[in-house]
């Protein structure tokens, strides 16, 4: 199996685990999705700050949303309008106001 057969193969199992109602099994999705990211995936990166935002397959945390959606930004398009949702309303990062 190629390096990206590989990740597109724990995209849809993490993404599949993730939809259970069953907790143990969205934290086995969170670990496929969390093994793509290793090898690269900014999709993976994406979905694992969805999963922070929401507290689905790990706790809830802004900061690793924010960092997620950082991340991936520049390669998903989705992430860009979640990153400028969390800019917009100071979600896991520290506002810094300039007066001039």
């Amino acid at each position: 199996m190629g390096h990206e057969e590989l990740i597109e193969k724990l995209l849809n199992e993490g993404l599949e685990l993730l939809s259970s109602e069953k907790e143990q099994k969205q934290r086995k999705g969170f670990v496929s999705l969390r093994a793509a990211f290793g090898l690269g995936s900014m999709e993976a990166a994406y979905y694992e700050g969805i999963c922070c935002q929401n507290g689905v397959g790990i706790y809830q945390s802004d900061e690793q949303t924010f960092r997620r959606f950082e991340m991936a930004a520049n390669a998903i398009p989705d992430a860009m309008y979640e990153l400028g949702l969390c800019y917009t309303n100071g979600i896991g990062y520290r506002q810094s106001f300039c007066v001039l």
